[in-house]
Parts: C-alpha cells; structure tokens; sequence
C-alpha cells in the first residue's frame, strides 16, 4: 500500500469566511436608525448594504447613481 501526503499552502486561514468584495465601512446612527432603516429596505424588497451603497454613490455623484426607492413613495402616474 502507498500513501501519499499533500502539503497545503500557507498557513490555514483562521476566522470568518469573506461574504462580499469591497470594503467595510463601518457607521454609527443614533438608536431605532438601523432597525427603521432594516424595515424600510425590506419594504422595498432591499437590504441595508444595498441602500447604504446606493446613498453614498449617489451623495457622491457618481454616474448614474439615484436614491434608492423608498417604501410609501408613490410615483406619479404616467400621462
């Protein structure tokens, strides 16, 4: 019988697994800011990572940045 033993790279990596690309910026709000902001972003089918980004692009004019939808904002009839 034969055994072979591979080495692995590098040493193993320890802690959480990366679930995204970009980076992290972390923000303090004042208390009920996440929870209502979490609410509103489900409403409209969203999350926060996503209307966090869509606020900043747009705050920082970037090309072809918008606000993100809100919940309750109608939009006006097409005439």
């Amino acid at each position: 019988m034969i055994f072979c033993m591979t080495q692995k790279e590098g040493p193993k990596r320890r802690g959480r697994p990366a679930t995204g690309s970009g980076e992290v910026a972390s923000v303090r709000v004042a208390p009920g800011v996440k929870a209502a902001v979490d609410a509103a972003a489900a409403a409209a089918d969203s999350n926060r990572s996503k209307v966090t980004e869509a606020l900043w692009a747009w705050y920082a004019g970037l090309p072809g940045a918008s606000l993100p939808e809100r919940p309750g904002d109608a939009k006006p009839p097409a005439r």
